[in-house]
């Protein structure tokens, strides 16, 4: 079904990121990998998508920085004629608050997790031939994130521009989230078994979640052709309860 597609995917150098274009390749389609300093991770992982015999281009580009996003949306464009599907997953996360606020880390933070999204978007509207937005949100956007001021109004920002797009790019670009609960452990940080097993316990699924869920959830809105503005949680149900 989805063999011979393109999916360009951000931050798809490690974590999530690398799972994704992993198991998009296995289902078929040819991967554009976006990173920013996991160089190695990127050319190790393109030579694993290769064996998979699909076709993988890798682009290195700040998304911090509007010029280095723009200059990577201009090379993409230049180099391929169509991108079927865009993953807006890149992201970075630096607890604050709006009381110790650092205007610097909060612009970073901005511009990594919502400006390059949006930018990313409106560049690749597609006019003819249907493509398809998935933006990677956070199921923390349904609360009110103290610690984490500046990610947290990047994710609801990207999450309110997920229901503009939709709006301004149909009819022929898609455009939808999802919003993932806890998948694997922290960036520099380890839960403890007994924060995992409280985790687990107050999830009313009563299991936490795992890269795989990430997947089917972007596999299955690629099949839902007649959905477009939705954002779907990945979470366990969490949302409902926090």
């Amino acid at each position: 079904m989805f063999n011979d597609k393109t999916a360009f995917i951000t931050g798809g150098a490690q974590r999530i990121g690398a799972h994704i274009a992993l198991n998009l390749a296995k289902a078929g389609y040819n991967i554009i990998l976006h990173y920013h300093h996991s160089s190695k991770e990127a050319h190790n992982l393109k030579d694993t998508i290769k064996s998979y015999n699909r076709s993988c281009f890798i682009y290195s580009a700040d998304l911090s920085d509007e010029t280095s996003t723009l200059s990577m949306i201009e090379a993409l464009k230049n180099k391929f004629s169509t991108i079927d599907l865009i993953i807006n997953n890149a992201a970075t996360y630096h607890p604050d608050s709006l009381i110790d606020l650092d205007d610097h880390e909060f612009s970073l933070q901005m511009h990594t997790n919502f400006k390059a999204p949006m930018l990313i978007s409106k560049h690749f509207k597609s006019d003819d031939n249907p493509n398809h937005i998935i933006n990677m949100l956070d199921k923390k956007i349904t609360t009110i994130d103290q610690k984490r001021f500046s990610y947290w109004m990047s994710k609801k920002s990207l999450e309110q521009f997920t229901y503009y797009a939709a709006c301004m790019l149909a009819p022929h670009t898609r455009v939808n989230a999802i919003a993932p609960g806890l998948m694997m452990q922290p960036v520099n940080q380890t839960y403890s078994e007994d924060t995992l097993e409280e985790k687990r316990n107050k999830t009313p699924l009563q299991r936490l979640g795992n890269p795989d869920d990430i997947v089917n959830g972007i596999l299955a809105l690629e099949s839902l052709t007649f959905t477009t503005g939705q954002v779907l949680f990945i979470d366990g149900g969490m949302h409902l309860i926090n």
